[in-house]
């Protein structure tokens, strides 16, 4: 996530592939992972927009809805993959 933070801050997305905006899905193995990375967020890396980092709890069934949560700890309503 620091990377992440880095590259946004240094608008690298922007020199190397001309793009303003990205997205880091992250799909993990439970609720209490996607809290310790919202609690990283808040406390190391809040410089870049929440919803540059987007979180999901990973399942086997692959048509399944998921539920995304950014880096504030808000769901997500309107984001598809």
């Amino acid at each position: 996530m620091q990377s992440y933070e880095d590259s946004w801050k240094n608008k690298l997305p922007k020199q190397r592939f001309d793009i303003n905006a990205f997205r880091v899905l992250t799909l993990t193995t439970s609720n209490d992972r996607i809290q310790t990375m919202v609690e990283a967020y808040k406390t190391e890396l809040n410089q870049v927009p929440a919803g540059v980092f987007l979180f999901a709890v990973k399942s086997v069934d692959l048509v399944e809805k998921r539920v995304w949560m950014n880096a504030a700890g808000k769901i997500v309503e309107s984001f598809m993959v």
